[in-house]
Order: structure tokens, then C-alpha cells, then sequence
């Protein structure tokens, strides 16, 4: 497979954090989360994930749900090898992950990306592992007769 069959844009299918003993998967984001990868030809990867059904912010506890739940980050990416995807986080949700290198390693099976991180510890010892699918998304051509073709810097 050529790592350029990996640029575009993917919509977001699927997210859990899955425990490697019990096989518990929790979903962070709710069933069917929105989101979606942008990894471009110039080396930059933006991504953002978000639960399908958001309330309305009304409170400062709504808003920490909103930021629990949301997932946002952007950096320079490269490929360390085949199925490995890495990338340098300039822009984070959270502030930790900036100046760190986030690791991924991936699968591409048709029109479907999968993404999964490295093992790491929970807050009770076990050991977890997140996972992202996403589906290519396809052109919409009507959106480009109704507002005219894209135009760089117009």
C-alpha cells in the first residue's frame, strides 16, 4: 500500500478505548461520535471528534461535558513505516499533548481507515488501547455547482 492512498478526508465511523485483559470497550464520545481526520499532501493532519447528540451549553457543567467529550488536534505528520502514522501535536484540546509526538498505527481496508494507539495505562492499572475508524469521505460535486469550484486564496 502507498502511504499517499491515506490522504483526503475521513468521517469518523467509530471510537472506544478498549481494556487489552477484559476486552470492555468504553465509548468517550458516545455511539456513533462526529468527527473527522484531515491528512494533507503538505504534511499536516488536523482531526476532530465529537459526540453525534450535543446539548446546548447553558451551564459550566455542560460546558466541561462538551470538553470531556471532545477530542481536537493538529501537527505535522509523517509515516514511520507502512503501518505506522505519526504525528509532531502543534494544537491540542489539551494542552499536555502540545510539543509531544502522538503514535498510531493503522490499517486501510477498502475505503475504511483504522486507527490504533500504542498500549498505555488507565487510572487503575489496566492496559488500554484507543482505536479510531473512519470511512473516506466521498466529493460532493453538488456542493461545487452551487457555490462554484474552490479557488485557492479567493
Amino acid at each position: 500500500m502507498k502511504t499517499s492512498q491515506l490522504l483526503g478526508v475521513w468521517l469518523v465511523e467509530d471510537v472506544f478505548v478498549e481494556d487489552i485483559e477484559t476486552q470492555f470497550r468504553t465509548y468517550t464520545s458516545g455511539v456513533h461520535p462526529r468527527g473527522v481526520l484531515m491528512l494533507h499532501e503538505s504534511g499536516r493532519m488536523t482531526g476532530l471528534i465529537t459526540p453525534r447528540n450535543q446539548n446546548s451549553i447553558l451551564s459550566q457543567s455542560d460546558m466541561a461535558k462538551a470538553y470531556k467529550t471532545t477530542l481536537a488536534y493538529s501537527g505535522r505528520f509523517w509515516f514511520a513505516r507502512p503501518d505506522k502514522f505519526s504525528t509532531f501535536v502543534d494544537v491540542a484540546t489539551y494542552p499536555h499533548w502540545i510539543g509531544t509526538e502522538q503514535v498510531c498505527h493503522y490499517c486501510l481496508t477498502g475505503e475504511t481507515l483504522t486507527m490504533h494507539t500504542a498500549p498505555t495505562t488507565g487510572p487503575c492499572g489496566e492496559k488500554l488501547v484507543g482505536s479510531v475508524s473512519f470511512k473516506r469521505e466521498k466529493p460532493d460535486f453538488a456542493i461545487s455547482e452551487k457555490f462554484g469550484p474552490f479557488t485557492h486564496g479567493a
